[in-house]
């Protein structure tokens, strides 16, 4: 009996490093091979390669049958949980509008809402594909996966959400910008937190676009490389 303990002590130990090995190498050694890489072509073939590692994990974690299954016990897993979506969302989000735009009005007042007063077409394609394009797969990596696949390794809610916050900024690294890595630390931090509370993805992720629509409209876009944001900054400059 002592010894089934034993062993089952060292396969959970065994397993850990294994996850934290994994988790290393795809939310932090990846980003930084990412930002640092000169090879474009290189960059993408390792970024794909990861991508459909991910999804082989999804798969075995939600369904060893077939991602149709998988599919249909996410939408059972992260069912949209709106109850005290003002208090948890509008209100911090109202304060990071207000910093956002002091901010911006003091530093950088020619950007002020550049996009939405010259490109009213782009702006608004922009908030029509910005969900669907980057913050629900963003979202589905870093929260759902994050915390399915890596919770285990950090008894702390609190260490755990410190640790979501660090990968969610590491993978902004390449945009080589100290103020984005500020905000996406945060972000990273402000969404964990409402995922760990909530655990609806949809909850979260209609917050991630709140947040980053907002940047893109008060006139940071380019920072955080938006379609054509630079150039139309550089133009109306």
């Amino acid at each position: 009996m002592l010894t089934n303990t034993v062993d089952a002590c060292l396969s959970t130990r065994r397993k850990n490093r294994l996850l934290w090995a994994e988790l290393g190498l795809l939310f932090l050694v990846l980003p930084i091979i990412l930002a640092l890489n000169p090879y474009v072509m290189f960059s993408i073939a390792l970024a794909i390669v990861a991508l459909i590692y991910v999804v082989y994990i999804c798969k075995s974690e939600f369904s060893n049958n077939s991602f149709v299954a998988m599919w249909k016990q996410l939408k059972t897993a992260f069912r949209p949980n709106w109850e005290g979506l003002w208090p948890r969302v509008g209100i911090k989000f109202m304060v990071f509008a207000l910093l956002t735009s002091v901010f911006v009005f003091l530093q950088m007042p020619d950007s002020l809402f550049v996009v939405l007063i010259n490109d009213p077409i782009l702006w608004i394609s922009v908030c029509l594909f910005y969900f669907v394009v980057s913050v629900l797969p963003q979202e589905f990596l870093y929260r759902s996966f994050f915390f399915k696949r890596y919770k285990v390794l950090v008894d702390s809610a609190y260490g755990f959400i410190f640790l979501n916050g660090t990968v969610f900024c590491a993978a902004h690294l390449m945009f080589h910008n100290s103020i984005v890595l500020l905000i996406t630390f945060c972000g990273g931090l402000l969404f964990a937190y409402t995922y760990h509370k909530t655990k609806s993805y949809w909850l979260v992720s209609v917050e991630h676009s709140f947040y980053g629509l907002w940047i893109f409209t008060l006139g940071m876009g380019e920072m955080l490389a938006f379609p054509a944001a630079r150039a139309i900054t550089l133009g109306v400059q």
